[in-house]
């Protein structure tokens, strides 16, 4: 299947010396080509090579053309994991504002939230159900990397130098994973549950990712499937461990100690999101209590 983007300059062929011509994005589906105009023109002399040169602000607009490139690159992952038809109709969706469930990608990829983010247990659970249904060989890696350590809670750099038969011990019948923070040094210590074995099964005990720039690139495409507020980077697996973790019930010692923290105040922030989730949930309670009484009374 033929499907790339790339950058496009004077495809009217106005441009002169003097004249400034468009620059534009096209996006290739299935042999059908759509141009998005970057905002920038420049003239003859000042393109080449597929870069602006001899110009001013050439620095600027050069990375303000790539990183639309790159976001529109975002939304081809988006659509191949979502199983959309790979059409330039179905591309523009997720870039409309009435896109249903498919948010502006800008908008998408700008937006911040105050507390740390982290999947909701929905999202998660597409997440798995991507990986299951999925047959590309090189999104299974990537897909599984993520939720190898979503479900340890391991840092990537802690997760990348992970090695089974240095660091899995066996205490009380049951497997933990056993070791050192890269960055920080503190021990940590965090079981290997059902779904962790069977990713490391499947991946023949090894989990390995190639490329940690292209490893992010795919994650902010995956973000975008999923429908996150944020974009979706290495972290948000960490962070969605200790959320997931508290939760469930688990004690912050205890959290803590899987995550490899070195007091309980940076465990603490985990409780403030859930903390946050439940004011958020009882919000919503007293709102439909509150319109329920109005409906009882006009009665």
């Amino acid at each position: 299947m033929s499907k790339y983007v790339r950058s496009f300059f004077n495809r009217k062929e106005k441009a002169t010396a003097t004249v400034a011509g468009a620059i534009e994005i096209v996006v290739c589906l299935q042999r059908e080509r759509c141009y998005f105009h970057s905002g920038h023109n420049v003239t003859l002399g000042q393109w080449e090579n597929g870069v602006v040169v001899n110009h001013p602000r050439a620095v600027v607009i050069n990375e303000e053309i790539q990183k639309k490139v790159t976001e529109f690159e975002h939304i081809l992952i988006a659509m191949q994991v979502n199983k959309d038809d790979m059409t330039i109709a179905q591309f523009k969706t997720y870039l409309s504002a009435d896109g249903g469930n498919r948010r502006n990608f800008m908008a998408w990829f700008r937006e911040r939230i105050n507390n740390r983010p982290h999947l909701t247990e929905a999202q998660l659970k597409k997440l798995v159900r991507m990986r299951e249904e999925s047959t590309d060989a090189v999104m299974n890696k990537y897909l599984d990397f993520f939720l190898f350590q979503t479900f340890t809670g391991m840092a990537y750099s802690d997760a990348k130098s992970f090695d089974y038969e240095q660091h899995v011990v066996s205490i009380g019948g049951k497997d933990y994973i056993d070791g050192h923070r890269i960055k920080t040094g503190n021990e940590f210590v965090t079981p290997i549950l059902p779904i962790t074995r069977k990713i490391l099964e499947r991946n023949n005990f090894n989990m390995e990712i190639t490329s940690n720039q292209k490893y992010n690139q795919f994650l902010k495409g995956i973000g975008l499937a999923l429908g996150c507020s944020f974009p979706l980077t290495t972290h948000i697996a960490r962070h969605t461990f200790g959320t997931m973790s508290l939760s469930a019930g688990i004690s912050i010692e205890s959290i803590a100690k899987m995550m490899g923290h070195a007091s309980i105040a940076s465990t603490q922030i985990y409780a403030q999101v859930t903390d946050n989730k439940i004011s958020e949930d009882m919000d919503r309670l007293i709102r439909k209590y509150q319109k329920e009484k109005v409906k009882e009374e006009a009665i």
